[in-house]
Order: structure tokens, then sequence, then C-alpha cells
């Protein structure tokens, strides 16, 4: 294996020929990653959550440095009276845009790479297909027309946060929006002049609170989302789990017994007691909203109607707090948490759900398996736009060409910002 050592006689760039640059180009993705993750940081403590050695972190740093991606932020004296370089990411060394088409109407922000909003513009849009690819594309469009001409090609790709479960091949299915195998990424490629990277909007939002909420630091958590549909987003030993190896979270078999038919053709599927759009029909179905049109009755009806004590609304918010504690038993068991991440109507509904919920879990989870702690995300509406910026910067760093892209603009962001 080359050492760092053999690298020495290449310090001007470690973008050099063959194996050595892809060496180079993986210390420079590790460093990056955890500087994102850290408003702060010094040497020794990126040495410490990088695992690299002292002459490779040094190496890929000064070229950072020099490309005006990272710069020096100040200096910290220790306990000996030596002084420590703090570094940071430079936000404005680059531009993303990010797109949540799990909101409505649909949300488009340019943020710089630290994921902070700098723009935002919303379009009202029809998920269905035909896909209006258009409004998309104008949406981009707009947010970046936020940049003076010359800093727009600064703008290095589209994130979006999206729902539904992605094959090998880039296609989607989303069954609450009759998405079958959807080539989503290929009608988007048509459009977009901009390379795009498209994240589940669970792993979005669990990739948000890990920049820029409740699991910063966080190496095992967990984030479940439960609105028009039920998803989980998950890190497990600081990898993100995600393609072929996401969660399914929202169709596991919760209820073998129970008649609530799920949108994938099978009964008792999580998503199909506790998403949003069948609580409204539980309740509907039961002898209290008898003569209520089902048009009338939105999800926070349901739930006023449960602090004012009606008995079919509390009925049906304890079975879904009983069976979400099942499920996301489920999950403690398999992944260990530190931290499960609560969003969607929970946010909202935490004095209704969160009792039976932490007493189910109470009762499934074994003392054996550790504390995992619970907790309602903070992040707001913009949780899915701050995760979709995620998964544009992850998806820069892990293609080269964008990635040697992004040095060489932060070189002409240093010189404007002197």
């Amino acid at each position: 294996m080359l050492t760092p050592v053999g690298l020495r006689k290449h310090r001007r760039t470690p973008f050099k020929a063959g194996r050595t640059r892809t060496i180079a180009e993986q210390w420079l993705r590790t460093i990056l990653g955890t500087l994102r993750e850290q408003s702060t940081i010094t040497r020794t403590e990126i040495l410490g959550r990088t695992g690299l050695n002292g002459a490779s972190a040094c190496h890929a740093l000064q070229h950072l440095i020099r490309a005006g991606i990272v710069f020096k932020a100040g200096e910290l004296q220790s306990k000996t009276g030596r002084r420590r370089e703090i570094l940071r990411l430079n936000p404005e060394a680059a531009y993303l845009v990010a797109v949540d088409l799990e909101a409505s109407p649909i949300r488009f922000a340019l943020t710089n790479l630290l994921g902070d909003l700098v723009c935002r513009w919303e379009e009202n849009l029809d998920l269905r297909e035909p896909l209006e690819l258009a409004k998309i594309a104008n949406g981009v469009e707009m947010v970046c027309r936020s940049l003076a001409r010359p800093q727009r090609e600064r703008v290095l790709a589209v994130g979006m946060s999206r729902p539904g479960v992605r094959d090998s091949h880039g296609r989607v299915t989303a069954l609450n929006l009759g998405w079958r195998k959807f080539p989503l990424e290929e009608n988007l490629i048509s459009v977009l002049n901009l390379p795009c990277f498209v994240q589940n909007s669970a792993q979005s939002f669990i990739m948000a609170e890990r920049s820029h909420g409740r699991a910063h630091n966080c190496e095992n958590c967990i984030y479940i989302e439960v609105g028009k549909g039920v998803g989980a987003g998950v890190v497990a030993n600081n990898q993100f789990l995600g393609g072929h190896t996401q969660v399914e979270f929202g169709h596991i078999t919760i209820d073998p017994g129970a008649s609530d038919l799920c949108r994938c053709g099978k009964r008792g599927c999580l998503e199909a007691i506790a998403s949003g759009p069948n609580i409204i029909r539980q309740y509907l179905e039961s002898t209290a909203a008898s003569g209520v049109p089902p048009a009338a009755m939105q999800l926070a009806d349901v739930f006023d109607r449960a602090r004012r004590h009606d008995p079919d609304a509390i009925h049906v918010v304890n079975r879904v707090a009983r069976l979400l504690g099942i499920g996301i038993s489920h999950l403690v068991a398999m992944f260990s948490p530190e931290l499960i991440i609560l969003g969607g109507y929970l946010v909202r509904a935490e004095d209704l759900f969160m009792p039976g919920l932490r007493e189910e879990l109470s009762l499934q989870v074994c003392d054996w398996m550790g504390h995992c702690e619970i907790a309602i995300s903070a992040l707001g509406i913009d949780i899915g736009l701050k995760g979709a910026a995620s998964a544009a910067f992850y998806g820069i760093l892990n293609d080269p060409r964008l990635l040697r892209t992004m040095c060489r603009l932060g070189n002409s962001a240093a010189a404007v910002s002197s």
C-alpha cells in the first residue's frame, strides 16, 4: 500500500493519476465530511475522528486550505501553552440547491456548503405521473438567480429529498403517489443542468439531524418520520444506510391479524395503521365520526378531538402509539441505537402519543440492550431542505470530478473574499 511518505514529492496537489490520486481523494472525503459535521475543529480532533495518521491528514489539509475550502478560524491555547489552530469549512466555497419533494407546496432552497439556507422558493406541484418536470427546473433556476451571475458557476449540484424506495436502476416506487418503478432520476437529468443526488426523505432527515440537530456526534441513531407515510433513516457505526441497505420501516407487518389494508397489498403494515391518512380513516370508521364528510376531516381535527376526550379519537391514538412502540422496539433490537428521533405529526402531537409509545417501548425492549434516548425533532419545516443539501454535499465528495471542481471553485471564492 502506498504510504503518505511516498506522496511528499506531490505536495502541490494530491490529484495525480492512478492509485495515488484515489488515496488522496479518500483523505479529502474523510476530512471534509468531518469538517461539515463540526462547526470548528482542531487538527488533533480531526486525527481522532477520522483515524488518519498525521502525515496523511496534514497533506490533505494543506491542499484544502490552499484550495480555499478550509480556513483557519482562530487558535486555542492548551494547558502546556502550545497553540492549536481551529479549522473550519469555508461555507461560501460553493453552493448547493436543495429540493424537498415531500413538502406541500414543493420547497426549493439555495444553501452554502454547511447547509445554511440562502434563498427559498416554492412551487405548487403535482407529484403524480406525468411529473411536472418544468416546475422542478424552474424552482432550481429561481433559487440560483439569487446569486450574481459570476457566482452562479459556484452552484455545484442539486440534492433532493424524495418519497419512496429506489431500486438499483434509479427507479422509485412510492405507492402513496402511484409511482411504481418511476424513472425519477432519468427524468430529472433530462431537465436539470446540474448533477442531481436524490435521497429517500427519511434518510435525508437523519442526515440533517447529524449535521444540524440532535444526532450531532451520534454514531448510531435513527430518524423515524410519521406523516403521509412511515419511514426510517438509519446511521449505524457512523455509516448512513441507503440503497439496498435502506430500512423499509413502514412496511413491516406490525399487526398480522389487522384488517387495515396497505397500498402495497398487505394487511397490517405499520404505514397502513400509523400514517396520517390512515389515522383519519380509522377515526372516520368510528361511530363518533358518522356522517362527517371524509374531505372535511383533517389530522389536526382527530388530535383536537382526542384532547377533548373523544373516546374514539383516544382509541385510535392509543392504538397507533402502541404499535409504533412495538415497531420502534424492533429497530432498537436490530441496531442498538443511542438515539431515536421522531418527526412528522409526532412533533405537534407529542402529548398524545409519547406516553403510550414510551410505555410500549419499556415493555418490549430488554434491559440488557442498553439505554436508548427517544427525542422529538427540533429542526422544523426546514429539515427536508437541510437533508437534501447534505445529500448533495456527500454526493459531491463521492464524485472525483465534482470534488476537484469544488476545490477549484474554492480558490476563486477565497480570492474574492480576500
